[in-house]
């Protein structure tokens, strides 16, 4: 028979490429095998019915459609290359290769055979065979005895499952079922096989329409009922098959039982307003209430089976271990305190109670949190107040007892050691020094040190316009205001000093300018390791101190300005005053500037005389000149008018006053005004003569000369009593004298002295009082 159909086809080929287009279809329908014409491009012109069944196809659809198309898709490129070789090759005989035919019932192997031949009109046609592969015997057998061997292994693994299973064919009737089965149904196996399904079980809607849509759809279906007859849940399967279905099983009584238990828990959990999750051995969460989904931000599907690294972050060792000692069971409990990283990047503190549970799977924990982040930062922010009130309460005690200290130092030197040293001391501070500016390399050169051990060696403070001139210390110089960095690591300023602060520790600092009534003693450094430390009381204070100190300076400087006889007297001239002012003076002007008395607070009284002709002169220059206020004349002798001349902010008494000296005298005699100023010997000249011509650039220096005080006597009067008055006393028995309230009859009232002091009558008369009580002292008692 084979033999036949080859010699059919081989007649076939043959006779299509010799006759006419009948008498190839007539040969296509006589022959044995799946054969076809095909095109230049591989296209079916014609096929006879074998071709057809074979690929399952009809006539009228295979026709135009190309060859390839019903072979499995690594055969079809297969076919459509032997299609081009056949058009292309002059050579081309004919092609023998195994393909791949899809069928419904599975891919069928065939032998493909491919010639060329022309038609009687010259064109080229290609012929094509599909002959079937036959399968041997001995196949049949191997595949029979494995499908036997695989039935039984299936039975003996039905028999061993945890659950039920069961067959039933396409009328619904058991055709097997496991002893799991059996004993659930409490019914033999005789007994069931054959029964209908609907005669056996009585069970609800849900199992009975998944039997069904399995029927109808032919896709597996699943049920979870409670069956009655057995009082249990059973969840199911069922399998659809050409020969019925299949149906597994098993009993989930105690799974329902914990969910309902899980969801009584859950109503209960979701009452309370603390967070509640659970996670399982692998640290996923299983669980989480609305209540902690609303803490961190994360929706309860996203938490749910992600890990607790989504949330936690950066768990120190010791919560870590805690933790560890729940999950190995040996401890029941913990209480930690960790930090919650949110959906929106913020950071949360979060306190948790955990302990171990049991999950159905595997051991769990669970967690109740709860949010403290306001709690903790109220106790951080009452603990920076206990902190900083320490602080202040320290500073307070050390600024007082430094007040103390100064009033009981001798020198300058002494009262910057004292200062240093008690700061070092202190519990919050870790060590000060004070600096003044080296006017020749503009560096701040200490003067004296405490607790620094080192830190200033080959430090470079500067105050020019490099980066070491941009330090707290430079600008607390130039601004003459308390300069502090509260975090030396991040502050940009204090970058070329960032190795030496981390080296010591130091996390804030403080520069506190030394200065009196705008004389600049130098700067007082403070450092801590108190980060963020130098807040506005605590800078107030330390400003207090600087101004404490600067005081105290200034009072040394002016006792040692008065008990010495050696000064400095500094001599200024102008050719022409009344052409600088724009002023007509009257003819023989002359007058005298003899006594300057500060009041303080840069206000002063001038006390001196002007010849009678002078007086419209001198009215003149108080219209004239800004600080001159106010003029006061008291008296008239010998042609001469005694004046008292009220000034407020003169830049001459004001640099001279800070210096620790004063105005000796001033005179403006026809048209030409001449002024001396005394300094004491320790002041510098320089800086006093370039702030007077910086105010007076008219004002030419024509003298500077070493002298001794005048009215130096054995021993001297003058100099035990100044000492001894105080700045108040001194000023009200000046005034008084200058003014002529000693006069018989007097030249000026109480009323009239106080008054120009900007004090009371009473206030005036207490100090005149204590300062009289004092020269007496100072003249009987000697």
């Amino acid at each position: 028979m084979n033999r036949n159909r080859e010699d059919a086809g081989s007649f076939a080929l043959r006779r299509e490429s010799e006759s006419d287009d009948a008498f190839g279809r007539a040969v296509l329908r006589a022959s044995g095998d799946a054969v076809c014409r095909l095109d230049g491009d591989g296209r079916v012109l014609d096929a006879n019915d074998e071709l057809c069944r074979l690929v399952e196809r009809e006539h009228s659809t295979l026709v135009g459609d190309s060859l390839a198309s019903v072979v499995s898709d690594d055969d079809g490129r297969r076919v459509e290359s032997s299609v081009e070789e056949a058009v292309t090759d002059p050579e081309f005989s004919t092609v023998t290769a195994s393909v791949a035919v899809p069928t419904s019932d599975g891919p069928c192997r065939c032998t493909f055979h491919l010639s060329r031949f022309e038609t009687a009109d010259g064109s080229l046609n290609i012929a094509g065979v599909l002959r079937p592969d036959a399968a041997p015997d001995a196949n049949e057998t191997r595949l029979r005895r494995e499908r036997d061997g695989l039935a039984v292994e299936l039975d003996e693994m039905f028999e061993r499952l945890s659950g039920g299973v069961l067959a039933l064919d396409t009328e619904l009737r058991f055709t097997y079922a496991n002893e799991y089965t059996l004993r659930y149904l409490d019914v033999g196996r005789d007994e069931l096989l054959g029964s209908h399904v609907w005669d056996v079980l009585d069970v609800e809607e849900s199992s009975e329409t998944a039997i069904h849509e399995a029927l109808v759809t032919r896709s597996s279906t699943t049920f979870e009922e409670y069956y009655a007859p057995a009082d249990v849940w059973v969840e199911g399967t069922v399998y659809p098959s050409d020969t019925g279905l299949s149906l597994y099983f098993r009993d989930v009584t105690e799974r329902k039982r914990r969910e309902h238990e899980l969801r009584q828990y859950e109503s209960i959990v979701e009452t309370v307003s603390d967070g509640v999750y659970a996670v399982d051995g692998d640290d996923r969460f299983v669980f989480v209430n609305d209540a902690y989904a609303e803490m961190v931000g994360y929706s309860r599907e996203r938490l749910l089976g992600s890990p607790v690294t989504l949330v936690y972050d950066d768990i120190s060792e010791r919560t870590l271990s805690r933790i560890e000692n729940v999950r190995t069971n040996e401890r029941e409990r913990t209480t930690v305190e960790t930090e919650l990283r949110t959906a929106d990047g913020r950071t949360i503190v979060a306190e948790t109670k955990i302990e171990s549970f049991q999950l159905a799977d595997g051991d769990g924990r669970l967690g109740v949190c709860r949010n403290v982040t306001e709690r903790k930062r109220r106790e951080r922010r009452l603990e920076r107040q206990r902190s900083q009130l320490s602080t202040l309460n320290d500073l307070n005690e050390v600024v007082n007892e430094i007040a103390h200290a100064v009033v009981e130092s001798s020198t300058r030197d002494e009262i910057e050691r004292r200062v240093c040293n008690r700061l070092a001391e202190s519990s919050s501070y870790s060590f000060a020094w004070v600096g003044a500016v080296d006017a020749e390399t503009e560096e701040v050169v200490p003067r004296t040190e405490s607790g620094a051990a080192g830190y200033l060696d080959d430090v470079t403070i500067t105050v020019d316009d490099s980066d070491t001139g941009a330090g707290p210390t430079a600008r607390a110089i130039r601004t003459q205001e308390v300069a502090v960095v509260r975090d030396t690591a991040n502050d940009p300023t204090y970058r070329p000093w960032n190795d030496r602060a981390r080296e010591f520790g130091v996390e804030a600092s403080a520069a506190i300018p030394i200065a009196y009534e705008g004389s600049l003693y130098g700067v007082l450094n403070v450092y801590t390791d108190r980060f963020a430390a130098f807040g506005e009381r605590e800078r107030r204070l330390v400003g207090r101190l600087g101004e404490i100190i600067a005081h105290a300076i200034a009072a040394i400087e002016r006792k040692e300005a008065l008990m010495s006889d050696d000064i400095v007297e500094v001599k200024f001239h102008i050719n022409n005053l009344f052409a600088a002012l724009d002023i007509e003076p009257a003819d023989d002007v002359d007058i005298r500037f003899e006594r300057t008395v500060p009041l303080g607070d840069d206000q002063f009284l001038e006390y001196g005389r002007a010849s009678s002709n002078s007086v419209d002169t001198l009215h003149a220059l108080v219209d004239q000149i800004p600080h001159f206020e106010a003029v006061n004349l008291f008296a008239t002798e010998f042609d001469e008018v005694r004046f008292e001349l009220g000034l407020s902010q003169p830049p001459v008494s004001s640099i001279a006053a800070e210096h620790g000296g004063r105005i000796r005298e001033g005179r403006i005699q026809d048209g030409e005004y001449q002024l001396t100023v005394e300094l004491p010997h320790s002041a510098d000249v320089r800086a006093v003569v370039d702030a007077v011509q910086a105010s007076y650039p008219e004002l030419e220096l024509i003298a500077q000369r070493h002298s001794k005080r005048r009215g130096v006597g054995e021993p001297s009067l003058s100099k035990t009593l100044w000492t001894t008055l105080t700045d108040r006393q001194r000023a009200a028995l000046e005034a008084a004298y200058y003014s002529g309230f000693f006069e018989w009859p007097r030249e000026s009232s109480g009323n009239d002295v106080a008054e120009a002091l900007g004090v009371s009558s009473p206030t005036f008369h207490q100090h005149l009082r204590h300062a009289q009580r004092k020269l007496f002292e100072a003249l009987l008692e000697r």
